[in-house]
């Protein structure tokens, strides 16, 4: 029962992001829809989604209550929205729109002027689409040029969207003010990574220089040390 309402709720997020007006097992991602294997299972997941959502949408029931930003904004796109009040409409970050809100957007007779870099995309896995490459422009125009560095972080980026992306026709242009890829280590210091095991594996590195750590509470790293513990156990071994 509760692998059907969690299935049931992979629906209808998937279908608060896409841009279609009615539940199908289509919205599924590809891999859940093999893990399912079955046709009678899967009408039955869209079943309960379908009665999952309309209750959703009854402001009425306070049992199943829209709890996410996707549900909301699903609920303006099949409303159809019609916004005349506007000459132009200005889209940021274009790369990464849900097609739910670029059905919104670019449904409007109003102009259109999306801005975006698909290079900075990093929604996808929410679904996000690069909704530059899905409008046919009238006029495009390429920002190669930033204020925000300097020659040398303009000539390292542009080596890599030429050795990793292929990008050979646009050259990125800095700013007059001169700076440095290296970067100066002093005061605090900001470690940005991609995914939550690399982030504890600097954690640990700190801890272990014997820095003076603060916030080490929050990665729970007394549980680590039990669980380690329970795995060592009758080892012998003194960590």
């Amino acid at each position: 029962m509760w692998h059907t309402i969690s299935q049931s709720a992979t629906c209808i997020d998937a279908f608060s992001l896409k841009r279609r007006i009615a539940h199908k097992s289509t919205h599924w991602p590809s891999e859940v829809y093999e893990y399912l294997n079955s046709d009678k299972y899967i009408q039955k997941v869209v079943s309960h989604a379908d009665l999952l959502w309309q209750r959703m949408k009854d402001q009425r029931d306070n049992d199943f209550r829209i709890t996410m930003m996707v549900g909301y904004l699903k609920l303006y796109q099949l409303s159809r929205p019609v916004l005349n009040g506007y000459d132009c409409l200005l889209v940021d970050e274009a790369q990464d729109c849900t097609p739910a809100a670029s059905d919104i957007l670019l449904r409007q007779s109003c102009a259109k002027i999306l801005v975006g870099d698909p290079h900075q995309q990093i929604y996808a896995f929410r679904g996000a689409r690069n909704a530059l490459q899905e409008v046919t422009s009238t006029h495009t125009f390429y920002l190669t040029q930033s204020f925000r560095f300097g020659p040398e972080i303009a000539y390292v980026a542009s080596c890599v969207l030429d050795v990793l992306k292929g990008v050979r026709n646009k050259t990125l242009v800095g700013g007059a003010k001169r700076g440095s890829v290296l970067g100066e280590k002093c005061g605090q210091l900001c470690v940005i990574t991609r995914c939550n095991y690399t982030l504890f594996n600097e954690a640990v590195n700190v801890c272990c220089a014997n820095n003076n750590t603060k916030g080490l509470q929050g990665l729970a790293l007394d549980r680590v040390l039990d669980i380690h513990k329970l795995f060592t156990a009758g080892t012998n071994k003194r960590e």
